[in-house]
This record gives structure tokens, C-alpha cells and sequence, in this order.
């Protein structure tokens, strides 16, 4: 195992809320978060019943934010003190 999603499907709201961690560095920037997002994508869209799709990466995650920007993602907003930092 080099990673893993965690997904949360809103069956009422009709969005599907992405996040993922790699945790072995040696698959870091070799393309796997936007391979495999984009499986799940299409199966969340086409299988599930999904209108919305919702990354949700921390703001100085760069790496998150550019796979998320090389794969077609919009920015729509900026939650603020939505969650503690790694250093409380």
C-alpha cells in the first residue's frame, strides 16, 4: 500500500468530498493521486450519482493544490480556521 482516499458521498447534497494521503515518498510527484482520482471520479459521477466533486487540502499543502489544479479543479472558496493546523 503506498496511499489511500477517503471519500464522503452526500446521497441529499449529490457531492462526493475527496481527500488522500501518500504516505510512501517514493511515489510522491509520479502522477498516482491524479490516476487514481481520476478512477474515482468517474466512477463516483457515473456510478454514484454525484453533480459535485470536493477536494478539501490544506493551504500550505502545494503539492495537493497543484494535482488538484493540474487535474481541471476550480478554487470556489477558502474556508478559514475550518480545521487546527499540524501545529495546533
Amino acid at each position: 500500500m503506498i496511499g489511500y482516499y477517503t471519500l464522503y458521498r452526500d446521497a441529499r447534497h449529490r457531492t462526493a468530498t475527496f481527500n488522500v494521503l501518500i504516505g510512501d515518498s517514493n511515489w510522491w510527484g509520479k502522477g498516482v493521486v491524479v490516476e487514481a482520482r481520476a478512477a474515482l471520479l468517474s466512477h463516483f459521477f457515473e456510478e454514484r450519482d454525484i453533480d459535485k466533486a470536493i477536494g478539501l487540502p490544506h493551504a500550505r499543502n502545494f503539492p495537493a493544490i497543484f494535482n488538484y489544479l493540474q487535474q481541471g479543479w476550480h478554487r470556489e472558496g477558502l474556508l478559514r480556521q475550518h480545521s487546527l493546523s499540524h501545529d495546533g
